[in-house]
């Protein structure tokens, strides 16, 4: 199935909506997850999360180079830009200016099951209905976004499957700088076929995803604050493999979460700030098939900084303390340091180069193993070839190290994606993503390469 790789970081291409008081296992915090492979590639186009809404700027090839153009804005990534300016005008409903949007995409996966013993490829196609609605004047902020999307297959009916999403989040001002804040989500979702947690079931691993947030944030501070508390609910359906019918129960699981941040303004351009976020993690099945209690909970806390150079470089960094507790004595705790480093720099209009790395833990069960300890790290360029041309190239290493287990795994990947807006309200993509997995013990060793050709239109 398409579903990618959701543990690798693929910055420029697509970044899977965070929900700011969400805690699970893949989001931790809400730059863990940005994907990079066949899952980043896949959700953006299927599920529309990140739909990129182009339309033509209606200007000549030499306007459209035109060094310093007006359009330009100090500080705006190239990608900002790049959707800003050919963004269409839309409806108006109300208050909210409303984007529908459609999707076909045409692609060729080297090998569907990421797997090193039924390795098959093929070819589909993908179709996705959206629409998105913003909101907004001086007193709030309102978006809603939906989509369905359906993913057929030309030999492997099995994989064919349908999902999509709806998202709502916002903020409304109730005091001289002080805003409550809320999100609301529900889903249907396909698991990455590289999700270290997932099996090769020749059924792609499908589930209902809920979450709901409210907090608050504080403004125009020296001192800033936020906090907020969420609920997280995943309902797995069973699947069909090559023994029958495989009972996924065991992994429903309901999540409650909290955050609250200290921010400290030392200047416009720099900060530092204390982050602190907790979990509690509640299995509907008291015991997994393994006789395995999973119930847990967890902290996340961090120190950390943003600085920004000459408005062309931001670096950010945070180090802290990650810890996930589980009732169950056979199982081993995850405790240890966290830490987190990125790099954001803007090479005049043209050019951006985005790095970043990430040593954490994630909860992904098998057996007693309760998880891992992954290290992370990706570089990346984005370069505007032309006001409605831009390319996008990504490289990403990420190596997991599965606790109380000999399992270790080590993925590379190579993304390449050029964006070319031709015509008012539409879009060209063509993206690849080759994938390496290196396994050692009980792990799985594959090799993939995804093709991905599709058409946005927005209108």
């Amino acid at each position: 199935m398409f579903t990618l790789g959701s543990r690798i970081g693929f910055p420029a291409v697509c970044q899977r909506a965070a929900f700011p008081f969400h805690f699970s296992k893949t989001e931790i915090n809400a730059d863990r997850e940005k994907g990079v492979s066949k899952t980043s590639l896949f959700l953006c186009v299927l599920a529309g999360s990140i739909s990129i809404s182009l339309t033509h700027a209606g200007k000549a090839y030499a306007q459209q180079n035109t060094v310093l153009a007006p359009e330009f804005v100090p500080g705006e990534t190239i990608m900002d830009r790049f959707n800003r300016l050919h963004q269409p005008e839309g409806f108006e409903f109300g208050p909210f200016k409303i984007n529908p949007r459609l999707d076909v995409g045409l692609g060729y996966d080297t090998n569907i099951f990421d797997s090193d013993h039924h390795v098959r490829d093929d070819g589909f196609v993908t179709t996705t209905a959206g629409a998105s609605a913003v909101a907004s004047n001086e007193n709030y902020f309102a978006a809603l976004d939906g989509s369905i999307s359906r993913a057929t297959y030309f030999s492997d009916a099995s994989n064919d499957a349908w999902y999509g999403a709806l998202s709502a989040n916002g903020w409304k001002n109730v005091g001289t700088n002080f805003h409550l804040t809320g999100n609301a989500y529900v889903a249907r979702e396909i698991e990455a076929r590289d999700d270290p947690q997932t099996t090769g079931e020749t059924e792609p691993v499908e589930y209902w995803h809920y979450q709901t947030g409210l907090g608050f944030e504080t403004l125009n501070a020296i001192i800033t604050t936020s906090a907020g508390i969420g609920y997280d609910r995943r309902d797995y359906d069973n699947v069909s493999g090559e023994s029958g019918t495989i009972d996924l129960s065991e992994r429903n699981i309901n999540e409650i979460d909290g955050t609250t941040r200290f921010t400290y303004h030392i200047a416009d351009d720099r900060s530092i700030y204390l982050n602190l976020l907790g979990n509690i993690r509640l299995p509907d099945d008291k015991f997994d098939t393994n006789d395995i209690q999973r119930k847990s909970s967890g902290i996340l806390a961090t120190i950390g900084s943003n600085y920004t150079i000459n408005s062309a470089i931001t670096l950010t960094g945070a180090i802290g303390y990650q810890g996930q507790y589980y009732v169950d004595s056979e199982v081993h705790n995850a405790n240890g340091p966290y830490a987190s480093v990125s790099a954001n720099w803007l090479l005049g209009e043209f050019t951006q180069v985005l790095a970043s790395f990430e040593h954490g833990y994630y909860e992904s069960f098998d057996v007693q193993s309760p998880g891992y300890w992954q290290n992370i790290g990706s570089i990346g360029v984005t370069q505007e070839l032309r006001r409605d041309l831009v390319f996008i190239a990504t490289a990403t290493v990420a190596d997991r190290d599965f606790i109380d287990s000999s399992r270790r795994e080590t993925v590379y990947a190579l993304n390449a994606n050029v964006k070319w807006s031709v015509a008012t309200g539409i879009v060209i993509s063509l993206e690849n993503t080759f994938e390496v997995q290196e396994a050692r013990s009980n792990g799985t060793d594959f090799t993939s390469n995804l093709t991905l050709l599709h058409i946005t239109k927005t209108f």
